[in-house]
Formats: C-alpha cells, structure tokens, sequence
C-alpha cells in the first residue's frame, strides 16, 4: 500500500487513512509514504509536518526529498534521518534530484546512487517513477512488511533500476505518459 500527504489534508480523510492503515498493518501489508510535501495546498505548515510526522510512523519504507526531510525533522543530514526512523520505519530514500537517491537502513546500512546524465527536459513525475519503480523492485523479490530486512534484497540493484526510472521520466514531457517499462528504461538509460 503507498499513500502521500496530499490526501491527508482533511480531518475525514486522516481518519479515512488512519482506518485503512490500521486494517493494512493488522494484514502485514508492507506500507510504503511518499510525503510529496505540496506547502500551497496547506495554511498551516506546522499543521502539515505533525500530520506528516503522525503518518510516517505507519510507514515501512519512506521516500523523501532532501528538502523534505529537513522540513519534516527540522534537522540536516544523519541526524536528520536518526529522527525518521521511528514506528516502523525499516527503509528511508532520500532523493536529490538528478543527483541521485540514499537508501538507509533502521540498521544503518547504506547505498548510495548518484544518478544518471540524462538530457532533461521535465521533472514531473520523476519521484512518483523513481519511488514506483523502487517498490516494484521490492515486490517482484517478494518483499512484505515481515521480511523486508531479511530477505536478502539486493538493493543496489533495487535502487540503481528506480534511478533509471526517475531519470528516463525527465527525458519527456508529463508524468504518467513519461515513464517506461523495463525494456524502454534500460534501452535509453545508460
């Protein structure tokens, strides 16, 4: 299950998400938040970092911009990604544009991707590509909330395959139109 900050914004749908996310967690459901901080759509920011922060708890695996994560933990760097692994939490990708990804650990081991050149010609969608890609990886390596840190994943790969999408997303215009398959993506991003 992947959800974002976007439909949090109401009291009914947090409490719609809430109930959802209760049933998901009570079926082992490996649950996936990417916050996509959207601050116009927001009056209060503190109202939208609590909500985020209440929400990530559900989370087992997160995926973030660096900005974002700085905005949700009010912090930089490794203390900064200390401070999101709480609730359940196993996995946490920091994003950076065309810069790459992170992918922490809860136990500390890290990969780092810095990305691919690409002739960049629109952004949108790029993280909904990368972070697709990211939890296909998982699930096609049968990955579940239960095993997610014991499965043997190669996240090397798991992530190297999600900044090929993020990347090959940019080489267009739009977002859904955007992306590729499998075949498409490695074929021109190289």
């Amino acid at each position: 299950m992947e959800f974002g900050s976007v439909a949090l914004k109401t009291f009914e749908a947090r409490s719609t998400h809430k109930y959802v996310l209760d049933k998901a967690r009570k079926k082992k459901a490996l649950i996936c938040f990417d916050p996509n901080l959207r601050f116009n759509l927001w009056e209060d920011l503190d109202e939208l970092r609590k909500t985020v922060t209440k929400f990530a708890e559900y989370a087992d695996v997160i995926k973030v911009g660096e900005d974002e994560l700085e905005f949700i933990t009010e912090l930089k760097g490794e203390q900064a990604v200390k401070k999101m692994f709480t609730g359940n939490l196993k996995i946490l990708l920091v994003t950076n544009g065309g810069k790459g990804a992170k992918l922490y650990l809860e136990d500390g081991l890290k990969e780092e991707h810095h990305g691919y050149k690409v002739k960049t010609v629109d952004t949108t969608g790029a993280g909904d590509s990368f972070f697709g890609a990211f939890i296909a990886g998982l699930m096609e390596n049968g990955a579940t909330a239960e095993n997610l840190l014991n499965k043997g994943l190669n996240f090397k790969e798991i992530l190297d395959f999600a900044c090929k999408c993020g990347a090959y997303t940019t080489m267009s215009f739009g977002a859904i139109a955007a992306m590729g398959n499998k075949e498409k993506v490695n074929k021109a991003v190289k």
